[in-house]
C-alpha cells in the first residue's frame, strides 16, 4: 500500500503524489501523444508537455476531457504497464502567468482503474516511496 501523507505535506490532495520520472502515453479520441510524468499518485498524475495544443492549432487536450493513462514503468526490475482511464484536471499553457509559477503540462485525474492494474499501481508508487526515502 502507497504510504499515506498528513494533510499539511500533502497540500490538501486525496492521496499522497511520489516523485516519478516514467513515459505515459494520454490517449483521447483525436490524438494519441508520450510524455513524461513529473509525479503520480493512485487519483492522479502531473504530466510534462512543452504544448497542450495541436501543432496546427486546437488544443490536443481539454480540462475535463476524458483519456485513456497508459504509464510504463518498472516493478521489481521487471517493465510494467498500468492502464487507467482518466480525465483532464489541469493544464498549464505556455505563456500564461500560471507557467511563469509552474511547468508547463497537464493534470490528470485517475477515475477508473481495474483492480490488477489499481494493485500494479499501488505497489509501484510504494517502491519509488521507499526508494527515495532510502
Amino acid at each position: 500500500m502507497v504510504p499515506a501523507m498528513s494533510q499539511s505535506q500533502n497540500s490538501g490532495r486525496r492521496a499522497a503524489r511520489v516523485t516519478v520520472d516514467s513515459m505515459v502515453l494520454v490517449r483521447s479520441v483525436s490524438t494519441d501523444r508520450v510524455f513524461r510524468t513529473r509525479d503520480l499518485s493512485v487519483t492522479g498524475a502531473f504530466i510534462f508537455t512543452k504544448f497542450t495544443s495541436h501543432p496546427g492549432g486546437g488544443n490536443a487536450f481539454e480540462v475535463g476531457q476524458t483519456v485513456e493513462l497508459q504509464l510504463t514503468g518498472s516493478l521489481d526490475g521487471r517493465p510494467v504497464s498500468v492502464r487507467c482511464t482518466g480525465e483532464i484536471a489541469r493544464a498549464v499553457e505556455p505563456g500564461t502567468n500560471e507557467a511563469s509559477a509552474f511547468p508547463t503540462g497537464l493534470g490528470g485525474r485517475i477515475t477508473s482503474c481495474d483492480p490488477a492494474n489499481r494493485d500494479q499501481l499501488e505497489r509501484l508508487l510504494a517502491q519509488r516511496a521507499e526508494a527515495t526515502t532510502n
